[in-house]
């Protein structure tokens, strides 16, 4: 038996090296039938299924019995790794991952042998550091980030057996710590950028196998690091289940080494190393950051150690309540733990006074109305969220959650309406157990009754339906200003989508009602169709065109053009009404019938049994037939193939999506199954055939031809082959390649919409990673589209490459162009696209070939941009080792000369093209290479293109690369020194370091002395082509010696002059650069005397000169943008000096920054009791509250906020009242405007003064919290009327806010005007105006009123106390203002809120002002 096990082992490696080997014993019948086996040309499924059965039946445990069983198991992993680098088909490499770990399985039996060792050469190749190992780590590098889940998961499992196999090939290295082979593989990980998803499994095996320990001491920062990764949606749960191995394991570590007797010391060691570094997150962390954590991490470190919650509650109730702006802070953290805890059954139970025994309920009150959205949402979270669905709800949370629900109900978020609605359903779940009996009654009676009145009310939308649009098919204008027909179908479909199809009775009448509503479907798209499917369907009104349909207007309709507003009306006379109708109201009509008519259409296929035969021909009695079916299907096509705008076909493609959904689901065997199929194959014959004279449209990127193939592919069966999709994507590539006879328009129209098509097809989702092997001839077709010579071929290749960049470097997740998280490393993407390789490197070399800029000509490839874009995406990985097994090299001379093109463009991105095609270990001499092929001196063939190309790409290394010293020759610098000229200089001194470019740097400062920078006498290069760059990197030469790295260019001689030159340079763009160095370097040092609060020196560049210039700045820079940079370094207090406030009091307010960085100072001066300062108060009020106004931008209004907000304290609540009374109530009500803006950030900002306000003018429970804006504003009215008692201002305080209750006169009284621009307000669709959609008006009123009623009766204000005249005037406006609106009330037609909405809302307002105001003003004149 084990010699023909023997035997079985030759032979099988004989098939795998391709040969007969082993085969000349066996049977005859065996050697005919493995000759194709052994063929040079075989398929690749070959070698991989000898593989997989190889090491699935024979058995790899214990001692291999001979050579032959070592020669086979070697061989697998070559063979494979073989396959590895030619597959396209994303299921092969699935199997090919499998196999491989099945392989390290069975390699890891073998050493685990008991019996006898492992033969020698078989563990020296399995032990880490061999040639197989190296290869099967590139594999796993190229893979662990693979789009199918699988081969990843397959990945991770051979990565963790590698290691065991490392560590059973070497028994003698017990200690990982002393293993170097560990060791370098474990920095190497910990090296690579946190982006790469892979690395987390590959963390995450060290864990397992060698402890949380072992990385600790590696890198003790790494609990921090990863939960600030927790931010990213896309790595928090990488991170999470690495962050979650690492702390189980480091407690199992702990308690291990520990002991129960030493709990409390290992615990608290524990709890230094993730829960704090957790708590800190939390509190000072944006929220958008630390919105995972919860979802993620909190869950499962609360479940490894429930104990941990005292400690957090603890840790974070000693927490100083200050954190950063944006921060949730101590309660937000606590409030975020307790959900996690209560969700997780960790919470214990309530308390009298206490939530769960922990933390007061005023600490819950705070929350539930504090500031920020998402710590209302976690104290939310945590009343109503539970471990168990039946819990009872107690009197403490309903009490809370009322306390939540008036601050809350009108949240503009529409993340917080959601999670609301989702809290209060689950609170709902278990308010009562009879009201759910009650309902799960009254549901049953509903299912056995609401069947008998669906169809009558069907019936009677239906006739409605039909009457309006028999009206439409005689006039469409009239139908679109007084019966738009959607709205009557859209009701049909709701109804339906309410029906039980299974229990339907009265089969009969309701298959006629199905054909009837088919038929008046097709009805209203008949009438709409002429629009939508116009060339130009946004500016049409029906009467402009000249179509055979039947008639959309009649005789009496008069269109009038008005030419100024560049919008069609027409008026439209019909029975003596005229109708005001625009070419948006037509267009609005049809597309939106369009859209119902598709959705009516779909929910019936979709929802309505098929009436059919099966197999056996029994027939199933159904309500919509076959031929309804195949007739609504060709319904759709005309629709999807036909249609121009988008707002129809992308809407008939949702019903059409549900109609071929029901094709793939029809279990009868009928024709309806071949459908998909048929029409597939005829719109691709029809695309193949089309022509600018045919009906397919050719332009808004094909329209809706490739919704409708999406949804024919879409539907095809995940379980199947996806023959369809396959076909479908050979037949569009070949048809997007470029040909010789393409060369017209009649003859690229078949070729846009291929690009188009293809477009759409790899954006899909639903397709998955079907499209993925098709990737590559896609990019071919995109690249070589762009050599197109006709336009739109190349347009339709643009959208395509941008498709394709999207589908294999993933969604842009930042605003960095290139950042890392949107790239791939080259071995990653040359591996994934192997057909890429030799496409590429020709399209390059031929591109290359074009560049010359010895010629002074401007010779530009159309597809070189492309090229550098891919590979531009590309990065170096750290894991690559010596040397490339691509064969990368082969485009580095290519890219090279691209830097030499006269294009500034092409030769950055050829920099950033070719950093990834450098191996590390090359990178020394790949840079002294480039500088070696510097001219050696200059002369009159000297290119300073070719120059500057090539420094930009020792620089681009450089920057790259920070961390590989790279050392200059004395010879190279002085070949740079000879020939470039000094902007050149000034770039290779700013990237390079090290000490032999040190007299370059001199002869760089030299001249930049001598610029025009720095001695503007002479002229101006900004008017010669690069002039600005030149002074840009001059300045960035000024920033690197005084600012950035003063210590590499000795000192800087003449700093504080310097930059005060380049601070008052003309250009903007050397101010806006500079005042970029200054600010950055002025907020790290504000960090870090933040965090060493002992350390008083300053940096040298930060004197009081340098400090004068930015203030001076600040106050007479006119450039938008440099004054968005300077504004934000007026908070730092070592700006409040004299020549600031010699500026302030001049009175020269600039510019609307300016006067925020003066109102600030102006407080600092108040509170340190400057008298100079008073004369221009009134005049700082004034400017303050113009502010705060409505009309005002949102920066501006965030900016009077912020002033606001800081001089609560000192002018807004001062008990001496500095501003005088009038003054103070105008910035009061400028406060109180602010708090109900629409704009939530202006919003938010204004709600900041409660923490500004003194403590003993508050409660306890809100004292220096930051609360929402409705509670912002309660609080701030009743604090307003407690400070009149404080000021003895009662009287005087009662009538100016009755003023408030009544309105103003200005503002309401302008009804003429508002009644006169109605009709013209109506004439645009979706004009909205300037409007305050947030404010509510009715409930301030009240507010007000509350708080009037709660002042006025503890005074009681003598006749001499109040102001006799102006308590008369109040009641006279009152009373007239309650009377002129009870008559324009009345004057209203009947129904008033349907047909006159806007009016009767504003009329009802100044009736409830006015009533409120004379119930106020009553009680005054009953007290006098």
């Amino acid at each position: 038996m084990c010699v023909c096990v023997c035997v079985c082992v030759c032979q099988v490696c004989g098939l795998l090296q391709g040969s007969q080997q082993g085969l000349d014993s066996a049977p005859r019948w065996l050697q005919q039938s493995c000759r194709g086996l052994s063929a040079v040309v075989r398929p690749q499924g070959v070698s991989l299924y000898l593989c997989h059965g190889a090491l699935a039946m024979l058995s790899w445990k214990g001692a291999l019995p001979g050579p032959q069983w070592e020669q086979l198991l070697l061989l697998v992993p070559h063979t494979l790794l073989e396959l590895d680098s030619s597959i396209k088909e994303s299921s092969t490499a699935m199997v090919v991952a499998r196999v491989l770990t099945l392989w390290s399985g069975a390699a890891l039996d073998c050493l685990q042998g008991k019996p006898q060792p492992c033969p020698p050469g078989l563990q020296q190749s399995l032990c880490g550091g061999a040639e197989l190992q190296q290869r099967l780590l590139e594999h796993i590098y190229s893979h662990w980030e693979h789009p199918l889940d699988g081969v990843r998961h397959q990945t991770r499992t051979l990565f963790r057996n590698l290691l065991l196999l490392h560590q059973h090939a070497n028994p003698s290295a017990c200690d990982p710590a002393e293993d170097p082979y560990i060791t370098q593989l474990t920095h190497n990980l910990l090296g690579l950028e946190w982006h790469m998803r892979g690395k987390y499994g590959s963390l995450g095996c060290l864990v397992e196998l060698l402890g949380a320990e072992y990385l600790l001491g590696i890198q003790p920062q790494l609990p921090s690091r990863l939960l600030g990764l927790m931010g990213d949606q896309t790595l928090a749960p990488y991170a999470s289940d690495l962050l979650e191995r690492l702390f189980v394991s480091h407690k199992a570590q702990l308690a291990g080494a520990a002991g129960e007797a030493a709990a409390d010391d290992w615990m608290e060691r524990w709890h230094q190393t993730w829960v704090t570094p957790l708590l800190q997150v939390l509190c000072r962390a944006r929220l958008d950051q630390t919105t995972y954590i919860l979802d993620y991490f909190l869950p499962k470190l609360l479940r490894c150690n429930p104990s941990s919650l005292a400690h957090m509650v603890q840790a974070l109730q000693d927490t100083p309540p200050c954190s950063p702006p944006g921060s949730r802070g101590a309660l937000g953290a606590l409030m975020t733990c307790l959900r996690a805890a209560r969700a997780q059954g960790v919470a214990p139970s309530p308390e009298e006074g206490l939530w769960g025994g922990l933390v007061p309920l005023s600490l819950l009150r705070q929350a539930l109305v504090h500031k920020h959205d998402q710590v209302r949402m976690d104290a939310l979270g945590l009343v109503c969220e539970s471990h168990r669905s039946t819990e009872v709800l107690t009197s403490q949370e309903m009490d809370l959650i009322r306390h939540f629900l008036p601050a809350n109900l009108n949240s503009q978020s529409p993340g917080v309406r959601q999670q609301t609605v989702s809290l209060l359903k689950k609170v709902s779940s278990c308010l009562d157990v009879h009201s759910i009996l009650y309902c799960q009654n009254f549901r049953t009676f509903q299912s056995n009754n609401l069947m008998f009145f669906f169809f009558p009310v069907i019936r009677f939308l239906l006739q409605c339906l039909q009457s309006e649009v028999l009206k439409a098919e005689s006039s469409l204008l009239q139908a679109a200003a007084s019966c738009p027909l959607y709205g009557r179908a859209h009701c049909i479909t709701a109804v339906l989508q309410h029906l039980d199809t299974g229990s339907l009775s009265q089969t009969e009448q309701w298959r006629r009602l199905v054909s009837d509503l088919i038929a008046v479907c097709y009805r209203m798209s008949d009438v709409v169709s002429p629009v939508v499917q116009s060339s130009s369907p946004e500016g049409l009104i029906p009467m402009d065109t000249d179509s055979g349909g039947p008639p959309c207007f009649d005789t009496d309709t008069v269109c009038v053009r008005c030419m100024s507003l560049c919008v069609c009306v027409c008026v439209c006379v019909t029975g003596g009404e005229g109708y005001r109708v625009t070419a948006q109201m037509v267009l609005v009509c049809c597309w939106r019938s369009m859209k119902e008519v598709a959705m009516l259409l779909g929910q019936l296929c979709q929802s309505l049994p098929l009436h059919c035969k099966d197999a056996t021909a029994h027939t199933h009695a159904g309500l919509i037939t076959e031929e309804q079916v195949e007739g609504v299907g060709l319904y759709f096509r005309q629709q999807l193939l036909q249609s121009r705008h988008r707002g129809a076909f992308e809407l008939a493609y949702v019903g059409f999506v549900r109609l071929t959904d029901m094709l793939c689901r029809c279990v009868c065997e009928c024709a309806l199954q071949q459908l998909p199929s048929r029409w597939l194959s005829e719109v691709l014959e029809e695309v193949k055939s089309s022509d600018p004279s045919s009906k397919l449209c050719a332009t808004r990127r094909s329209a809706g031809i490739p919704f409708y193939i999406q949804a024919l592919l879409s539907s095809e069966p995940k379980s199947s082959s996806c023959s369809l999709l396959k076909m479908t994507m050979r037949e569009l590539t070949a048809l997007a390649m470029p040909s010789a006879d393409k060369n017209t328009d009649s003859s690229t129209v078949p070729q846009v919409h291929a690009l188009n098509i293809l477009r759409a097809l790899y954006r899909d989702t639903r397709l998955g990673e079907n499209v993925i092997p098709f990737v590559a001839d896609g990019m071919q077709a995109a690249v070589l589209g762009f050599t197109s010579p006709v336009w739109a071929v190349r347009n339709s290749s643009t959208l395509l490459f941008s498709t394709l960049i999207t589908r294999i470097f993933g969604v842009k997740k930042g605003k960095d162009e290139h950042s890392k998280k949107n790239r791939m490393t080259g071995r990653e993407f040359f591996t994934r696209f192997p057909a890429l390789y030799p496409f590429l490197l020709n399209q390059l070399e031929e591109a290359a070939a074009t560049v010359d800029s010895d010629s002074g000509q401007v010779k530009l490839h159309p597809s070189l941009f492309l090229l550098l874009l891919v590979l531009g995406r590309l990065y170096p990985s750290p894991m690559d080792g010596s040397s490339s097994p691509l064969g990368l090299a082969p485009f580095m001379p290519f890219i090279i000369r691209c830097g030499r093109s006269a294009v500034y463009r092409t030769r950055e991105m050829a920099a950033r093209a070719l950093v990834p095609f450098v191996p590390l270990t090359q990178l020394p001499s790949t840079i002294h290479t480039l500088l070696e092929e510097l001219p050696a001196e200059p002369g009159p063939r000297t290119q300073q293109n070719h120059i500057h190309g090539t420094l930009l790409q020792v620089c681009t290394h450089t920057h790259t690369h920070t961390h590989t010293h790279t050392h200059i020759s004395v010879n190279q610098v002085t070949r740079i020194d000879s020939f470039c000229p000094n902007m050149t200089k000034i770039q290779i001194c700013v990237c390079l370091s090290g000490s032999e470019v040190g007299e370059l740097r001199e002869e760089a400062l030299a001249v930049l002395t001598a610029s025009e920078l720095v001695a503007p006498d002479g002229p101006s290069p900004t008017a010669l082509p690069g002039g600005t760059q030149y002074l840009l990197g001059l300045a960035r030469v000024a920033l690197s010696a005084c600012v950035e790295a003063p210590e590499l260019w000795g000192g800087a001689p003449g700093r504080t002059g310097l930059l005060e030159r380049l601070l008052l340079s003309p250009q903007y763009e050397v101010r806006e650069l500079l005042l970029d160095g200054l600010l950055t370097g002025l907020r790290e040092e504000e960090e870090e005397e933040e965090e060493e609060e002992e350390r008083k020196r300053r940096p040298p560049w930060l004197d009081e000169t340098t400090l004068s210039n930015l203030t001076s700045l600040t106050l007479h820079e006119t450039h938008p943008q440099c004054l968005a940079k300077v504004g934000p370094h007026t908070h730092t207090p070592s700006l409040t000096h004299t020549h600031t406030q010699r500026n302030i009091t001049g009175g020269a307010f600039v510019s609307l920054s300016a006067l925020y960085v003066s109102v600030l100072m102006l407080c600092s001066f108040l509170v340190t009791q400057r008298a100079s300062a008073v004369s221009c108060l009134a005049q700082w009020g004034a400017l303050v509250c113009s502010c705060c106004s409505e009309e005002q931008p949102a920066e501006v209004k965030l900016m009077a906020a912020e002033v606001l907000v800081g001089c609560t304290a000192a002018l807004l609540t001062s008990a001496a009242l500095p501003l005088g009374l009038s003054a103070t109530l105008s910035l009061w009500r400028s406060l109180f405007t602010l708090l109900q803006d629409e704009d939530q950030e202006v919003r938010d900002s204004a709600s900041d003064f409660v923490s500004s306000v003194p403590t003993h003018l508050l409660s306890t429970d809100v004292a220096g919290v930051s609360v929402c804006p409705p509670v912002a504003l309660d609080l701030g009215t009743e604090l307003l009327c407690r400070l009149f008692e404080l000021w003895d201002q009662v009287p005087a305080g009662v009538l100016a806010l009755t003023e408030w209750l009544l309105g103003d006169e200005e503002g309401d009284d302008d009804t003429g005007a508002e009644e006169t621009s109605s009709l013209d307000e109506e004439e645009f669709l979706f004009e909205k105006g300037d409007l305050n959609l947030w404010a509510e008006p009715v409930q301030w009123v009240k507010l007000l009123h509350r708080h009037l009623s709660s002042l006025s009766p503890s005074q009681d204000p003598g006749p001499r106390d109040l102001d006799q005249a102006w308590l008369l005037r109040l009641s006279a406006q009152a009373e007239a203002q309650a009377l002129a609106s009870q008559q324009a009330l009345e004057a209203l037609p009947a129904l008033p809120q349907f047909c006159s909405t806007m009016q009767h809302a504003r009329l009802t307002l100044q009736h409830h002002r006015a009533s409120l105001a004379t119930d106020v003003l009553e009680r005054l004149r009953q007290r006098n």
